[in-house]
């Protein structure tokens, strides 16, 4: 028994780090979240409003403009030129073309997630 729990432990342990490679973000906060597309294009989002994105997997990061210095918290993006992160006190951003735009709810409460499940024009 404690030959085949060993045995289990050990395989999961192995898949997990199977195809995990450090990468350089290029700051120096944490990150909270990273949503790609597919293989090559990937955002990420962290403390201070820092946001990153990259075109190569991850084998380098650029920083985007969020201006934002509000934590950011979660990120979903739905194609290379679409997407979505949210934040604290209400901050919710939208990307379109290349470009991140503030959107205003009325709420001022940090958000921790967001989910997407089709495109649409005005998003959340």
């Amino acid at each position: 028994m404690n030959k085949k729990l060993l045995l289990s432990v050990f395989l999961i342990v192995s898949a997990s780090f199977a195809n995990w490679i450090d990468q350089n973000s290029t700051i120096s906060t944490d990150l909270n979240d990273i949503s790609f597309v597919d293989n090559d294009f990937g955002w990420a989002v962290g403390y201070k409003g820092n946001l990153l994105s990259t075109s190569n997997g991850g084998e380098s990061w650029t920083p985007q403009n969020s201006n934002t210095v509000q934590n950011l918290n979660s990120i979903q993006m739905l194609s290379n030129s679409l997407g979505y992160c949210v934040g604290n006190k209400g901050r919710v951003l939208k990307y379109e073309n290349n470009i991140w735009t503030p959107i205003n709810p009325s709420e001022t409460r940090d958000f921790f997630g967001v989910f997407l499940l089709t495109k649409t024009q005005d998003g959340l």
